[in-house]
C-alpha cells in the first residue's frame, strides 16, 4: 500500500504547486487560503510520514519506529515554531514568505548573485534535497524498490533539522524576523 500512497502524495504535491500559481496569476489570495494551504501541507507531510513509518515498522523494520517517533515529534516542533512565527512575526499571514529565519537567504531581486563556489553549490544542493517537493518525491522511488526506510530516514533528518533549528531559533534569538517586502 506504500506505492499507491506515495503516488497520491506526489499527485497532491503537484496539485499543491498548481493552486498557488493559479492564485497568484488571478490575484486571488486570502489569509484563510494561506493558512489552509500551509496547515494542509503540514498535515499531509506528517500524516504520510507517520503512516509510512507505521507500515514499515509493522513489516518488520525495527528502525522505522524510532525514525517515525523522532521525526514526527520534531516536525510538530517545527510546525508550532512556524505557526508562532507566522502569527507573531509575520503579521498573521499564513505564508512563509512573511518571515525570514536566521541564515535564510534574501529573495530580493536586487541582491547581486555572486559566482557559485563549490561550497555554495553544496549548500544549494542540500537546500534542494531538504525541500518538500524532494522528500515527498523520494517516497515513490523508495517504495518502488522496497527501500522505504531510506525515504523515512531522509524525511526524519529533514524534520529533525527543521524542528531543532526553528525551535532553537525561538529560544536563542526570539524567533525569525518579519520579511522585507519589495512590492
Amino acid at each position: 500500500m506504500l506505492i499507491p500512497g506515495a503516488l497520491l502524495l506526489q499527485v497532491q504535491s503537484i496539485l499543491d504547486g498548481c493552486d498557488g500559481e493559479i492564485s497568484r496569476l488571478k490575484y486571488i489570495r486570502s489569509r484563510l487560503g494561506e493558512w489552509l494551504d500551509q496547515v494542509g501541507d503540514d498535515v499531509v507531510n506528517v500524516g504520510y510520514f507517520a503512516a509510512a513509518g507505521w507500515v514499515t515498522w509493522q513489516a518488520g523494520s525495527a528502525v522505522a519506529f524510532w525514525l517515525t517517533v523522532v521525526g514526527a515529534t520534531l516536525h510538530v516542533v517545527y510546525q508550532l515554531s512556524l505557526y508562532a512565527a507566522l502569527i507573531f512575526k509575520g503579521g498573521g499571514s499564513g505564508s512563509v514568505t512573511s518571515i525570514r529565519w536566521w541564515g535564510q537567504k534574501d529573495f530580493t531581486p536586487e541582491t547581486p548573485k555572486a559566482p557559485p563556489t563549490p561550497l555554495t553549490r553544496l549548500k544549494e544542493a542540500v537546500e534542494i534535497a531538504g525541500r518538500r517537493d524532494f522528500f515527498t518525491f523520494l517516497y515513490l522511488p523508495a517504495a518502488l524498490v522496497g527501500l522505504t526506510e531510506i525515504a523515512l530516514a531522509w524525511s526524519a533528518i529533514i524534520f529533525s533539522v527543521s524542528g531543532l533549528t526553528t525551535g532553537l531559533q525561538w529560544v536563542l534569538r526570539g524567533g525569525p524576523e518579519p520579511a522585507v517586502r519589495t512590492s
